[in-house]
């Protein structure tokens, strides 16, 4: 993408109405990592493991949720040894056979535009149970059931095993298997690392006055009962490059007098940041089988909120976040830096979509599944469950008109295109003789429209199809027909109104808009295909062919490049990238990604319908198509600067003419 230098303009349209981003989709940095917006899967265990393999469950269940638009995605709690299993069937990174399926999955990750992350755990004392859906409590002997482990020798419940008391010896093992798994992670491709302190298993354990009542230097105050967390974060670290981040989860709560408090998490978390962890996950909970647990919509943001205050490290809330404007208002008002959802999650992988479309905010989807972010089901025009249709008639979102309503007051006209009688800038390449006719072409469904048609001297190789702006076919678009034929280059101009408005010539008077609310993408592409139609019917036929289009017919000629392959390529002035959507037709941000010509992109960079940030992503979206394509920002340049009249604006025009006759050249046949 290009913005070409320019020196002055004092015209410019105001950007008040363009929204800004919402919080939850700013990118978030930490270390050397980027994440493209605020959204965490929670690791959630699967139980679906053998051994501690991951198999394609895990693919399909952590790389839908990076499909779905997540900035992280987390592997669930992930035993660091045998014994440190909560059930037979959780996930492992024991073995260095692990490795490679691991690396399959964060490579899938990566692929979507999302980081890897895994969660590093020990169950504990809380080890060898049955997952949920076969039972509950300690596993039968014939099951397979194992020792376990922790700082002292208590059950988390009657129901669970007795665990051994840790000797010194021992812990300093277990801090050992935690830094052969993160050695294990990093090379299966992992970004993030998180060591699980939370949810009374091992680590949790350790740092909680209910289940530590070691004598030694593991148990007592606080600072000797986080001393092997602090010597498994330092045993992380030390093999972790320094551009990737560490989070550890704890529990900022035990949720039962004398237990572990908000006050101990903050102290912790503030002696985690000084070991080099760059994030905590604030959960609770989990140590003692009778605590009373408040459970709400967000009920542990707080705590994040205050660890992230007085401890100064960044955090991430979890706990019941189910909607985006509680997620976008979390980040917002700086209670958390990342929110991360699980079973919101579980229930819909795309929550993320989602998010954005509730949120007014147009987030790129992958290529292949881009076709489904229309806003309606297709034929029938149903609405999609979860993602309203624009208010308005038709579909058409009433704020659009009310933008150029508001843009017509502030410049004193509508600036989607031309003054009725507006004239095209001069060709650079003008010359050749050329002669132009009124021509009426018929549609697939019968309907007949008109067209004027301009004629090149001699036979063109390339022909182009002139898409005009919300008023249809009018003076300008037939001149600029012929300067086209004057370049050497066949062209038909059509009008979009043959259904509704018939074939009557039309003066500046015409009420177009309610023409405009009446069109269709389908009865769109067939008038374009009517007119690709005629100039492959002419004797000396040009064999490549384009569309040109300004405003609306800009967005049109876009969206050819997914819906007309036969073409050559697609060139649009101050198209209409994100909307509205007109009667649930898809946008041209929507369906860059599934482009297939070469596309040209010109724009006025002191446009107020089209912001950069559109422009931007719609550039992204054609590089994620792998089509040749060329985007254009003139700084300064209103909506309409491509018009003889607007002398101030020649210089962007002379360059906008050699673009287009370039790119024309560049793709048409010898």
């Amino acid at each position: 993408m290009q913005t070409v230098p320019h020196i002055h303009h004092e015209d410019s349209f105001p950007d008040e109405n363009i929204p800004p981003t919402p919080d939850l989709f700013r990118p978030f940095t930490l270390r050397g990592v980027t994440l493209r917006n605020r959204i965490m899967v929670s690791p959630m265990c699967q139980y679906s493991s053998e051994d501690g393999f991951a198999s394609d469950w895990h693919l399909v269940h952590l790389g839908s949720r990076a499909v779905g638009g997540a900035a992280l995605v987390m592997a669930e709690a992930t035993a660091i040894e045998k014994r440190g299993r909560i059930s037979p069937q959780d996930l492992g990174i024991y073995y260095d056979e692990h490795i490679p399926m691991l690396a399959r999955i964060t490579a899938f990750i990566k692929e979507q535009g999302a980081v890897p992350a895994i969660q590093l755990a020990h169950a504990g004392r809380k080890a060898s149970t049955y997952r949920p859906w076969s039972g509950s409590g300690e596993l039968a002997a014939d099951q397979g059931r194992w020792e376990t482990i922790a700082p002292s020798a208590e059950r988390f419940s009657a129901q669970y095993p007795l665990p051994k008391e840790l000797t010194r010896d021992e812990i300093a093992a277990v801090v050992q298997h935690f830094q052969d798994a993160a050695k294990r992670a990093l090379q299966a491709g992992f970004e993030v690392l998180e060591v699980h302190g939370a949810h009374g298993y091992l680590i949790h354990e350790f740092l909680s006055p209910v289940s530590n009542h070691r004598q030694d230097e593991y148990g007592g105050p606080l600072q000797h009962r986080m001393r092997f967390l602090l010597e498994t974060v330092d045993a992380i670290r030390a093999v972790m490059p320094d551009e990737l981040p560490l989070f550890v989860r704890l529990s900022a709560s035990d949720w039962t007098e004398g237990g572990l408090t908000i006050n101990d998490t903050v102290e912790i978390a503030h002696t985690l940041k000084q070991h080099g962890v760059d994030l905590i996950d604030a959960s609770s909970g989990g140590n003692v089988a009778t605590a009373k647990i408040p459970l709400a919509p967000g009920y542990q943001v707080p705590f994040a909120e205050q660890i992230r205050q007085e401890a100064d490290i960044p955090t991430a809330a979890v706990g019941l976040i189910t909607q985006p404007q509680h997620a976008n208002d979390i980040i917002h008002s700086q209670q958390a830096d990342l929110v991360a959802l699980a079973r919101e999650l579980l229930r819909d992988p795309y929550w993320p979509m989602h998010a954005a479309r509730d949120l007014g905010y147009d987030m790129t989807w992958p290529s292949q599944i881009c076709a489904g972010q229309t806003l309606t089901d297709g034929a029938g025009g149903g609405n999609r469950k979860g993602l309203p249709l624009p208010s308005g008639v038709n579909g058409l979102d009433t704020s659009y008109r009310a933008l150029l309503d508001r843009s017509y007051r502030n410049s004193g006209g509508y600036p989607m295109c031309f003054e009725f009688n507006a004239e095209p800038p001069i060709s650079p390449q003008s010359g050749s003789t050329a002669r132009g006719e009124e021509i009426v072409l018929e549609s697939a469904d019968g309907t007949r429209f008109l067209a004027y048609a301009a004629h090149t001297g001699t036979p063109a190789k390339a022909g182009i199809i002139v898409l005009p702006d919300v008023r249809g076919l009018f003076h300008f678009y037939k001149e600029l027909a012929l300067r086209f034929a004057e370049a050497g280059v066949e062209a038909v101009a059509i009008d979009y109104f043959g259904r509704t408005a018939g074939l009557t010539d039309r003066d500046q008077d015409f009420d177009f808009w309610p023409h405009v609310m009446e069109t269709r993408r389908e009865t769109l592409d067939a008038d374009i295909a009517a007119a690709v139609a005629y100039l492959r019917g002419l004797p000396h036929a040009p064999q490549s062919l384009f569309t040109v289009g300004f405003c609306f017919g800009g967005s049109n000629s876009f969206l050819q490049a997914s819906n007309n392959p036969g073409l050559a390529g697609a060139i649009g002035f101050y198209g209409g990238l994100a909307g509205p959507s007109r009667n649930g037709s898809p946008t041209a941000l929507e369906r860059a990604c599934a482009s297939t010509i070469p596309v040209l992109g010109l724009f006025g960079g002191a446009d107020p319908m089209i912001t950069a940030e559109h422009v931007q992503k719609f550039d992204e979206e054609l590089d994620k198509a792998h089509v040749e394509h060329d985007i254009i920002t003139y700084p300064g340049a209103p909506h309409s600067f491509f018009d003889r009249a607007q002398a101030e604006y020649a210089k962007e025009s002379e360059d906008a003419w050699k673009r287009i006759l370039g790119f024309v050249a560049a793709h048409t046949k010898a």
